[in-house]
């Protein structure tokens, strides 16, 4: 099934990977605002840029514009969550 790397891929890298930069900070001391802007920065989608690497270099390009597509959209909620969750927080 085709939708369950997909659905993977969105699901760590804007939901899994901010909480693991969040952890991460917190364990060094790091807070304030440059927490915010750390954890925002893990928040983003990945690149789209990526898709002409994966098609020039044989990859599987369908797979990576599905999982930029779905989390470019995922990110329209994702991020403004996340961010509430930093001020309730932090």
């Amino acid at each position: 099934n085709a939708r369950a790397p997909v659905l993977i891929g969105v699901i760590a890298k804007l939901f899994v990977f901010p909480l693991l930069v969040f952890l991460a900070c917190r364990m060094f001391g790091v807070d304030g605002l440059a927490l915010q802007i750390a954890v925002l920065s893990a928040s983003v989608s990945t690149a789209s840029n990526g898709y002409i690497l994966a098609r020039q270099m044989g990859g599987d390009f369908d797979s990576y514009a599905a999982t930029a597509s779905l989390q470019i959209v995922v990110c329209m909620f994702s991020i403004p969550l996340i961010l509430w969750l930093l001020s309730v927080v932090t």
